[in-house]
């Protein structure tokens, strides 16, 4: 790959676009692009080459690290590297994998997803979860209408030993649109036979897992007939950590300084919808917000009475 050419080539633009990214990111990333140095080139070849290695590596089990913190902080903007190198690396990573073409397509957009979450944030473009988008463009991951799912193996709370873990797929929540009842119920009811026409050595898959602030039971409570409510209910949760951090973030798009733990100042926070105003006033009676990790029996998601028993 022509790295030179690649990068000061107009069809940088079409790529990003392709990719689903709005146009003000674009023009950014293409600005970085033009200002890029040698050692940025060369440590770019470096990026997409190792994002080809780990493509399939975390299905086979293997470790492999792609972007260092030194590839987030860079002097044109957070994540300047690693935003470009997953765009050079795309469309190779598309054609490596067996998913249609759409699933591709959709699974990849998370890019714009992430960059259009930064900039609700920090008000520039900018991506701070490298970690996340090597998992997102790797083998393993795909998104199936509504959901994430991300192939991986839990011991589903009691399990921890190697021998306990079996085959799960994690549900992760896209932050766009609705949680519609419908849309998950048809997600989820796609997602195992997916993943074991793709892997048939992971098969069968017969649990999820969900690792999330949206699976705290408070939400049963604070939004009874609320998408989000029902959603909340379909998991078996074993643990549970305060976690208003994340609720924060993704639920008013404000990032805490590190150290900072809890909401603070209470006025400042939006309260433009439901959701928003139920937080609050459960922020201002003292209550703190949990990310939780559930199990959900994947075969039959609509039929907890048909779920095998996990032992303790």
């Amino acid at each position: 790959m022509d790295l030179r050419a690649e990068l000061t080539s107009p069809a940088l633009d079409d790529r990003l676009e392709d990719l689903g990214l709005d146009r003000i990111d674009r023009r950014a990333v293409v600005a970085w692009a033009a200002e890029l140095d040698d050692s940025d080139r060369a440590r770019l070849d470096v990026l997409v080459s190792r994002l080809d290695e780990a493509f399939d590596a975390r299905v086979a089990g293997r470790a492999v690290t792609v972007f260092e913190d030194s590839d987030t902080h860079h002097r044109l903007g957070p994540g300047v590297l690693v935003v470009l190198a997953l765009a050079l690396a795309a469309p190779g990573l598309a054609a490596r994998s067996s998913y249609p073409a759409e699933v591709v397509t959709a699974t990849q957009a998370d890019l714009a997803q992430q960059l259009r979450c930064y900039r609700a944030i920090h008000d520039e473009t900018g991506l701070d979860v490298a970690w996340w988008m090597e998992t997102v463009f790797a083998d393993g991951f795909a998104r199936l209408g509504r959901l994430q799912f991300e192939l991986t193996t839990s011991g589903l709370g009691v399990g921890t030993d190697a021998d306990d873990v079996v085959p799960v797929l994690s549900v992760h929540v896209p932050a766009q649109g609705r949680l519609d009842e419908e849309a998950v119920d048809d997600a989820l009811g796609k997602a195992p036979a997916f993943f074991e026409e793709h892997h048939p050595d992971k098969a069968p898959i017969e649990w999820f897992v969900c690792h999330s602030w949206l699976l705290d039971p408070a939400m049963t409570f604070l939004m009874p007939t609320s998408n989000i409510a029902s959603f909340t209910r379909r998991w078996d949760v074993w643990k549970a950590v305060d976690d208003d951090r994340s609720v924060l973030q993704f639920a008013f798009d404000v990032a805490l300084p590190e150290g900072v733990d809890g909401p603070g100042d209470l006025d400042r926070l939006p309260t433009d919808t439901a959701l928003r105003r139920a937080l609050v006033e459960y922020w201002r009676d003292g209550e703190h917000m949990m990310s939780c990790s559930g199990r959900l029996w994947a075969n039959r998601p609509d039929a907890e009475d048909a779920s095998p028993t996990v032992e303790a």
